[in-house]
C-alpha cells in the first residue's frame, strides 16, 4: 500500500486541523503552530490502498475548508498551507518537499 505523506507548512498559529481521507479522520489536532525557521508545521505519513482519494482538510480555527482529490498509486506528497486570508492552498509531490 502506497503511503500518502502529508506536511502543514506554512501560516499556522496555533490552529486546529481536521484531515479526513474519503469521508474518515484520520488527523485531528489543536494547537499546530508552523516553525517558521524551516516552514513546517507537521508531518504525518498513511498507507492506504492503490486509488483516487477524496482528502478533505478542514481549519475550523479559521473557518476554511478545502477538499482536493488525489491519486494514490505510488508514495505521494501533500504540503497544505493557510494565507493570511484565511484560504487554504495545497501542493501534490511526488518526491518529498525540502525543509532545513
Amino acid at each position: 500500500m502506497p503511503l500518502l505523506h502529508v506536511a502543514l507548512q506554512e501560516g499556522f498559529s496555533n490552529d486546529a486541523v481536521i484531515i479526513q481521507v474519503d469521508d474518515r479522520e484520520v488527523f485531528n489536532q489543536s494547537g499546530i503552530r508552523t516553525r517558521n525557521q524551516i516552514g513546517l508545521a507537521k508531518y504525518f505519513a498513511l498507507n492506504f490502498p492503490d486509488g483516487t482519494r477524496k482528502i478533505t482538510i478542514s481549519v475550523p480555527s479559521r473557518q476554511c475548508s478545502k477538499t482536493v482529490t488525489i491519486d494514490i498509486r505510488d508514495p505521494i506528497y501533500l504540503g497544505v498551507s493557510l494565507t493570511n486570508d484565511n484560504r487554504i492552498l495545497h501542493e501534490i509531490s511526488p518526491g518529498p518537499f525540502g525543509y532545513l
